[in-house]
């Protein structure tokens, strides 16, 4: 792959600072898994497919910047030797904590999640911001505070009562407002016993749960968080369009003209014969 491919201007690629030009380096190599790197091979005269769509006065420049990311990759230890011969490299377990990590990586990652492809009984619908962080708080919520479940009718309640968007910052002042005792909804909801004050202060910011979630590959789903996102996907086809992007609104909606009570229950028996929880 050539850089040109991730960032098709070159002056912009030899303006940036080492680290993100090592990010590039890294993508334009196959990312996470990348192995079998070897910087004389990549910069060969006539094989140098790292400057390939760039013009000809800046393959120079381009090289250069390209040698200061790859020492750069070096210096922090995030490229070690591949087996016995030191001229072929891969990315270290810290190098592929820091890859995962980028904020390049996490827009990456976050752009395709906003498509709504990991979501299938959301019917392909795309996604916005705000409901990724409201999943990222759900999963953090019901990772550890349910142990055996992520996303559930529970987890997705509670992530509005720390998100922070406008319709979550709306229910958590209506609720303030209302003086409803927060203590007995994860009584209610959650299999662990805890009070509201323990899930606030372990939340996270929006950004924060963003990125936790779009790190782990794998989460688990309650049927009654299927139930409410498969109805949000269908709230959002009725009062938009078929591309209208499934939002926080929608969720909201759910939550309020589907049989709440009924799901609370479902979870609840669920959990207690033992049924599977995904």
């Amino acid at each position: 792959m050539a850089i040109s491919s991730i960032l098709p201007n070159a002056q912009e690629f030899i303006k940036l600072p080492p680290e993100d030009r090592a990010w590039v380096l890294i993508a334009e190599a196959g990312g996470a898994s990348a192995k079998g790197l070897n910087i004389h091979n990549l910069l060969l005269p006539g094989a140098r497919v790292v400057l390939e769509g760039y013009p000809d006065e800046h393959h120079a420049a381009v090289t250069a910047a390209y040698r200061g990311a790859w020492q750069w990759l070096q210096n922090t230890d995030y490229l070690l030797p591949e087996g016995t011969s030191p001229d072929f490299l891969k990315i270290s377990p810290q190098g592929i904590d820091w890859y995962e990590r980028h904020p390049r990586t996490v827009a990456r990652k976050l752009a395709e999640f906003l498509r709504g492809s990991s979501l299938p009984f959301t019917k392909g619908r795309a996604l916005t911001k705000e409901v990724t962080a409201l999943l990222g708080h759900a999963a953090l919520i019901g990772e550890r505070f349910a142990k055996d479940i992520e996303w559930s009718f529970g987890s997705v309640f509670l992530a509005f009562l720390v998100a922070g968007d406008p319709l979550s910052r709306w229910f958590q002042d209506f609720v303030r407002q209302a003086k409803i005792d927060l203590d007995l909804i994860p009584r209610t909801t959650m299999a662990e016993p805890m009070k509201f004050s323990d899930i606030r202060n372990a939340s996270k910011s929006d950004d924060e749960a963003i990125g936790q979630l779009l790190r782990k590959r794998q989460h688990r789903w309650h049927q009654s968080a299927q139930a409410i996102f498969g109805e949000a996907a269908a709230l959002a086809a009725r009062i938009g369009s078929s591309d209208t992007p499934l939002d926080v609104r929608h969720i909201m909606g759910a939550l309020i003209y589907r049989p709440t009570q009924n799901l609370i229950e479902l979870e609840g028996s669920s959990r207690k014969a033992g049924l599977p929880h995904s």
